[in-house]
Protein backbone atom coordinates (compact mmCIF):
# COMPACT_ATOMS: atom_id res chain seq x y z
CA UNK A 1 0.00 0.00 0.00
CA UNK A 2 1.41 3.46 -1.07
CA UNK A 3 2.19 6.12 1.78
CA UNK A 4 -0.84 8.32 0.36
CA UNK A 5 -3.68 5.81 0.60
CA UNK A 6 -1.85 4.90 4.18
CA UNK A 7 -2.44 7.84 5.26
CA UNK A 8 -6.33 8.26 4.33
CA UNK A 9 -6.80 5.03 5.63
CA UNK A 10 -5.46 5.75 8.91
CA UNK A 11 -7.35 9.44 9.00
CA UNK A 12 -10.57 6.93 8.29
CA UNK A 13 -9.70 4.93 10.91
CA UNK A 14 -8.92 7.24 13.82
CA UNK A 15 -12.07 6.71 15.90
CA UNK A 16 -10.94 2.45 16.00
CA UNK A 17 -8.75 1.06 18.30
CA UNK A 18 -6.48 0.57 15.39
CA UNK A 19 -4.51 1.90 12.87
CA UNK A 20 -4.25 -0.40 9.76
CA UNK A 21 -5.67 -3.28 8.64
CA UNK A 22 -3.51 -6.91 9.84
CA UNK A 23 -2.24 -9.38 7.41
CA UNK A 24 -5.05 -12.26 7.04
CA UNK A 25 -3.04 -15.40 8.00
CA UNK A 26 -3.99 -18.51 6.12
CA UNK A 27 -2.17 -20.92 8.37
CA UNK A 28 -2.40 -19.79 11.89
CA UNK A 29 -6.35 -19.15 12.89
CA UNK A 30 -5.91 -16.64 15.77
CA UNK A 31 -4.09 -14.51 13.28
CA UNK A 32 -6.61 -15.25 11.07
CA UNK A 33 -9.81 -13.99 13.51
CA UNK A 34 -7.72 -11.18 14.61
CA UNK A 35 -7.37 -9.91 10.97
CA UNK A 36 -11.07 -10.67 9.95
CA UNK A 37 -12.34 -8.75 13.14
CA UNK A 38 -10.38 -6.04 12.54
CA UNK A 39 -11.40 -5.55 9.34
CA UNK A 40 -14.93 -6.14 9.82
CA UNK A 41 -15.03 -3.61 12.55
CA UNK A 42 -13.17 -0.74 10.28
CA UNK A 43 -15.34 -1.92 6.97
CA UNK A 44 -17.22 1.37 6.35
CA UNK A 45 -14.36 3.44 7.26
CA UNK A 46 -12.39 1.31 4.46
CA UNK A 47 -15.31 2.06 1.92
CA UNK A 48 -14.71 5.46 2.72
CA UNK A 49 -11.32 6.06 2.26
CA UNK A 50 -11.67 3.83 -1.07
CA UNK A 51 -14.08 6.51 -1.85
CA UNK A 52 -11.92 9.22 -1.37
CA UNK A 53 -8.84 7.33 -3.55
CA UNK A 54 -11.81 7.37 -6.38
CA UNK A 55 -12.99 11.10 -6.27
CA UNK A 56 -9.32 12.22 -5.49
CA UNK A 57 -6.77 9.77 -7.96
CA UNK A 58 -9.62 8.17 -9.73
CA UNK A 59 -7.51 5.42 -8.56
CA UNK A 60 -8.22 2.06 -10.82
CA UNK A 61 -7.35 -0.43 -7.95
CA UNK A 62 -9.48 1.77 -5.31
CA UNK A 63 -12.27 1.33 -7.59
CA UNK A 64 -12.04 -2.30 -7.94
CA UNK A 65 -11.36 -2.97 -4.77
CA UNK A 66 -14.30 -0.79 -3.94
CA UNK A 67 -16.83 -2.84 -6.05
CA UNK A 68 -15.65 -6.01 -4.67
CA UNK A 69 -16.20 -5.11 -1.24
CA UNK A 70 -19.57 -3.58 -1.98
CA UNK A 71 -20.91 -7.00 -3.19
CA UNK A 72 -23.73 -8.62 -0.80
CA UNK A 73 -21.93 -12.05 -1.39
CA UNK A 74 -18.89 -10.51 0.10
CA UNK A 75 -21.07 -8.98 3.13
CA UNK A 76 -22.28 -12.31 3.88
CA UNK A 77 -18.94 -14.34 3.81
CA UNK A 78 -17.39 -11.95 5.76
CA UNK A 79 -20.02 -12.08 8.40
CA UNK A 80 -20.17 -15.68 8.70
CA UNK A 81 -16.52 -16.32 9.00
CA UNK A 82 -16.37 -13.43 11.64
CA UNK A 83 -19.23 -15.39 13.66
CA UNK A 84 -17.72 -19.00 13.36
CA UNK A 85 -13.87 -17.91 14.01
CA UNK A 86 -15.29 -16.37 16.63
CA UNK A 87 -16.31 -19.93 17.85
CA UNK A 88 -13.10 -21.61 17.03
CA UNK A 89 -10.80 -18.59 18.38
CA UNK A 90 -10.56 -19.56 21.66
CA UNK A 91 -9.68 -23.29 21.18
CA UNK A 92 -6.80 -21.42 18.77
CA UNK A 93 -5.28 -19.08 21.41
CA UNK A 94 -5.16 -22.37 23.88
CA UNK A 95 -3.94 -24.40 21.70
CA UNK A 96 -0.49 -22.89 21.23
CA UNK A 97 0.06 -22.32 25.13
CA UNK A 98 2.82 -23.85 27.16
CA UNK A 99 2.50 -26.53 29.29
CA UNK A 100 -1.30 -27.30 28.10
CA UNK A 101 -3.52 -30.33 29.72
CA UNK A 102 -4.16 -32.52 26.67
CA UNK A 103 -7.47 -33.78 28.17
CA UNK A 104 -8.16 -30.42 29.19
CA UNK A 105 -7.23 -29.57 25.46
CA UNK A 106 -9.29 -32.46 24.16
CA UNK A 107 -12.58 -31.38 26.09
CA UNK A 108 -12.06 -28.28 25.17
CA UNK A 109 -12.11 -29.34 21.47
CA UNK A 110 -15.35 -31.29 21.97
CA UNK A 111 -17.28 -28.26 23.57
CA UNK A 112 -15.82 -26.20 20.35
CA UNK A 113 -17.24 -28.99 17.68
CA UNK A 114 -20.59 -28.67 19.86
CA UNK A 115 -20.81 -24.85 19.44
CA UNK A 116 -20.11 -25.05 15.55
CA UNK A 117 -23.32 -27.89 15.60
CA UNK A 118 -25.43 -25.53 17.62
CA UNK A 119 -24.97 -22.84 15.44
CA UNK A 120 -26.05 -24.82 12.37
CA UNK A 121 -29.45 -23.85 12.39
CA UNK A 122 -31.98 -21.24 10.35
CA UNK A 123 -32.30 -18.74 13.73
CA UNK A 124 -28.97 -18.39 14.11
CA UNK A 125 -28.04 -18.11 10.49
CA UNK A 126 -30.93 -15.31 10.87
CA UNK A 127 -28.70 -13.50 12.73
CA UNK A 128 -25.77 -13.75 10.80
CA UNK A 129 -27.48 -12.56 7.58
CA UNK A 130 -29.35 -9.62 9.61
CA UNK A 131 -25.66 -8.16 10.50
CA UNK A 132 -25.03 -8.00 6.78
CA UNK A 133 -28.18 -6.21 5.72
CA UNK A 134 -26.65 -3.95 8.48
CA UNK A 135 -23.79 -3.37 6.96
CA UNK A 136 -24.73 -3.58 3.22
CA UNK A 137 -27.67 -0.86 3.97
CA UNK A 138 -24.84 1.49 5.16
CA UNK A 139 -23.03 1.03 1.95
CA UNK A 140 -25.71 1.09 -0.69
CA UNK A 141 -25.93 -2.53 -1.39
CA UNK A 142 -28.64 -4.70 -1.66
CA UNK A 143 -29.25 -8.32 -1.20
CA UNK A 144 -28.94 -10.32 -4.39
CA UNK A 145 -29.01 -13.94 -5.40
CA UNK A 146 -26.18 -14.83 -8.11
CA UNK A 147 -28.00 -15.89 -11.49
CA UNK A 148 -28.03 -19.34 -12.54
CA UNK A 149 -27.61 -21.07 -15.74
CA UNK A 150 -28.08 -24.16 -17.23
CA UNK A 151 -24.34 -25.69 -17.12
CA UNK A 152 -22.28 -24.56 -14.01
CA UNK A 153 -19.05 -24.97 -14.15
CA UNK A 154 -17.43 -22.93 -10.79
CA UNK A 155 -20.25 -23.25 -8.20
CA UNK A 156 -23.43 -25.13 -7.53
CA UNK A 157 -26.73 -23.67 -8.60
CA UNK A 158 -29.22 -23.59 -5.82
CA UNK A 159 -33.08 -23.33 -6.04
CA UNK A 160 -34.53 -21.37 -3.63
CA UNK A 161 -38.07 -20.04 -2.92
CA UNK A 162 -39.66 -16.48 -4.00
CA UNK A 163 -36.05 -15.80 -4.25
CA UNK A 164 -35.49 -16.04 -0.60
CA UNK A 165 -31.75 -14.62 -0.13
CA UNK A 166 -31.75 -15.29 3.26
CA UNK A 167 -32.23 -19.11 2.55
CA UNK A 168 -30.23 -19.35 -0.40
CA UNK A 169 -26.80 -18.15 1.47
CA UNK A 170 -27.45 -20.13 4.13
CA UNK A 171 -27.83 -23.91 2.08
CA UNK A 172 -24.93 -22.51 -0.52
CA UNK A 173 -22.43 -20.67 2.28
CA UNK A 174 -22.83 -21.03 5.61
CA UNK A 175 -23.97 -24.56 6.13
CA UNK A 176 -21.27 -26.19 3.29
CA UNK A 177 -18.64 -23.60 4.83
CA UNK A 178 -19.41 -25.52 8.58
CA UNK A 179 -19.63 -28.80 7.68
CA UNK A 180 -16.23 -28.29 6.16
CA UNK A 181 -14.97 -26.96 9.35
CA UNK A 182 -16.62 -30.10 11.18
CA UNK A 183 -15.25 -32.18 8.88
CA UNK A 184 -11.76 -31.24 9.34
CA UNK A 185 -12.33 -30.86 13.00
CA UNK A 186 -13.36 -34.56 13.19
CA UNK A 187 -10.25 -35.53 11.06
CA UNK A 188 -7.69 -33.59 12.82
CA UNK A 189 -8.68 -34.46 16.53
CA UNK A 190 -11.37 -37.05 16.83
CA UNK A 191 -9.51 -40.10 15.67
CA UNK A 192 -7.17 -39.80 18.39
CA UNK A 193 -9.68 -38.73 20.94
CA UNK A 194 -10.12 -42.25 22.54
CA UNK A 195 -6.90 -43.18 22.71
CA UNK A 196 -6.37 -39.62 24.54
CA UNK A 197 -9.29 -40.83 26.74
CA UNK A 198 -7.73 -43.68 28.02
CA UNK A 199 -4.45 -42.42 28.74
CA UNK A 200 -5.73 -40.08 31.67
CA UNK A 201 -5.79 -42.82 33.99
CA UNK A 202 -2.01 -42.37 33.83
CA UNK A 203 -2.61 -39.04 35.24
CA UNK A 204 -1.28 -38.41 38.80
CA UNK A 205 -4.34 -37.17 40.35
CA UNK A 206 -5.98 -40.14 38.88
CA UNK A 207 -3.92 -42.39 39.99
CA UNK A 208 -4.43 -41.37 43.29
CA UNK A 209 -7.79 -41.20 43.28
CA UNK A 210 -8.04 -45.05 42.04
CA UNK A 211 -5.71 -45.44 44.79
CA UNK A 212 -7.83 -43.99 47.69
CA UNK A 213 -10.74 -45.80 45.79
CA UNK A 214 -9.62 -48.94 46.18
CA UNK A 215 -8.24 -48.55 50.05
CA UNK A 216 -11.65 -47.65 50.46
CA UNK A 217 -13.07 -51.13 49.06
CA UNK A 218 -10.47 -53.17 50.91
Amino acid sequence: MSAKRSHILKTKLESKPFSGLKKYCETRWVERHEALSIFVDGFLEIVLALEDLMTSENDKSAILLHNSLCNFQFLITCSIMERVLGITYTISKYLQTENIDIITATNSIETTTTKLHRLRNEEEFQKIFDSAIEIAEKVGVSPIIPRTVGTQEHRANYIVNDGDCCTYYRVSIFYPYLDDLLSSFNERFNSNSSLISSLSCLLPSKVKKAHLTIYKWL
